[in-house]
């Protein structure tokens, strides 16, 4: 009678252990499904970059807060972007932010590109991300055509832009997201594991995935972002992208 118990609690633990072990393989083998249709479709997106060749003038928001780890050569990048039609926005609490000193020599070092430098003041009723964008928002040259948004932490490629705004020439599009790839600087533990945990999150947004919008980069046409009432949705938000996406 006790080896009769024995095998039913050594067949219990068995099923216990395979149960779970198949779920984790097959969700595995699902993620690597969907990993290799994401590689499959950004490459085909990737090929011909140079004949995506949008008109039209964008007006690109950069919000910065403190010097971010490589600030400078990540606002220089947003300086150098191969779009020809373009004026860039750079968006503080302060003019006593940190920032500031480094936004005006790099705009300096680009005085082929239209840029400005924009003190939203404190905020007090909604998110201080969201209050510099309302604040940057608030007016629009009458020639702009497209609205991008970019983090000051992002090392954008030179033909970010063009990209982002290439899509947004189909009507089809009203907005086009971007999503961070994080690079690790360091062989650490921890910074192996952000870059593995991005990867993945990064693998599952596809042409027929998640539709959410991601801050960090993004942007919308003009005539979307009015006719959704965008700039006024913001206002009492914490999060621009995730009321971005609802709108």
């Amino acid at each position: 009678m006790e080896v009769g118990f024995k095998e039913r609690m050594e067949s219990f633990w068995l099923v216990a252990y395979l149960v779970p072990a198949s779920l984790a393989i097959v969700q595995a083998l699902a993620v690597a499904l969907q990993t290799w249709e994401h590689r499959r479709y950004v490459r085909s997106c990737m090929r011909g970059l140079q004949r995506h060749r949008p008109r039209g003038r964008v007006a690109v928001f950069a919000p910065c807060k403190g010097i971010d780890v490589d600030l400078q050569d990540n606002l220089h990048a947003l300086l150098r972007q191969d779009h020809d039609n373009y004026e860039v926005t750079f968006i503080v609490e302060s003019a006593d932010d940190r920032a500031c000193s480094m936004i005006r020599r790099v705009m300096a070092d680009h005085p082929s590109v239209a840029t400005r430098l924009v003190v939203a003041g404190k905020a007090t009723s909604t998110g201080q991300k969201i209050h510099n964008l309302r604040a940057a928002t608030a007016w629009l040259s009458p020639d702009v055509r497209y609205l991008a948004f970019i983090d000051s932490d992002s090392r954008a490629r030179p033909d970010w832009l063009r990209m982002i705004v290439a899509r947004l020439s189909r009507r089809t599009f009203g907005a086009v997201t971007g999503y961070r790839w994080f690079v690790p600087k360091r062989p650490t533990f921890v910074n192996y594991l952000l870059y593995s945990i991005n990867s993945n999150v990064m693998a599952l947004l596809g042409r027929s995935s998640h539709y959410l919008i991601w801050g960090g980069s993004w942007g919308i046409r003009r005539d979307v972002f009015e006719s959704i009432g965008l700039h006024d949705a913001w206002d009492g938000a914490l999060t621009e992208d995730l009321v971005a996406s609802r709108q």
